[in-house]
């Protein structure tokens, strides 16, 4: 689908059906749209690799039994390259993954910034330079999206893993601006975001 069919569509969606789309059909599905012909479409985890599990099979049943996949470097790993184009040949073919495997969406790349020794992700996160996060993931998702495949940016502000669901990230208006927003700004100048 082009962006002005995109638009078109979305303009004729009555409220309930645009409401319809958000809960997804599985963990690994969104719902389809049948009056305009909005498809299904699969997503999977990421981010250094195409984690894909059947949606028809539980999660729980599945999660160590996903297809074989190819494991690219973490994030971490990539982005000591100081590289873009390299970030860019590994979205690529991460993308070229998702093709062969039927998956529109991808869950990655992992773009917070790293700020604790704790951080249970920190193997994910690309830097704890935001303006090199930033770079690198531009770079990352331009190649997955060259490639026709969504992007999906996870655990992007402000997450520390650690003690996840006690924890709290509660962080002041700079901090935020100065280290979790300036990998918005690298994103959104490298992808024409318009932020």
């Amino acid at each position: 689908m082009d962006k002005e069919n995109i638009k078109e569509i979305v303009s004729n969606m009555t409220l309930e059906e645009k409401a319809a789309l958000t809960p997804g059909l599985d963990n690994w599905q969104t719902k389809g749209g049948d009056r305009l012909g909005v498809p299904k479409l699969r997503m999977a985890d990421g981010p250094h690799g195409l984690r894909r599990i059947e949606p028809d099979i539980s999660e729980d049943a599945n999660i160590f039994n996903a297809r074989t996949a190819v494991c690219f470097p973490t994030g971490s790993l990539l982005t000591l390259s100081f590289d873009i184009r390299v970030a860019e040949a590994v979205g690529a073919g991460l993308g070229d993954d998702c093709h062969a495997e039927g998956v529109n969406i991808i869950l990655g790349p992992s773009l917070n910034t790293k700020r604790s020794p704790l951080c249970g992700r920190n193997f994910e996160y690309m830097s704890e330079d935001p303006l090199l996060t930033g770079e690198m993931g531009a770079a990352y998702i331009n190649g997955m999206q060259n490639k026709g495949v969504g992007t999906s940016t996870k655990h992007f502000f402000a997450n520390q893993e650690h003690r996840r669901m006690t924890s709290s990230s509660n962080a002041d208006e700079r901090t935020q601006r100065e280290l979790y927003l300036t990998n918005l700004r690298s994103l959104s100048k490298n992808r024409n975001l318009g932020l």
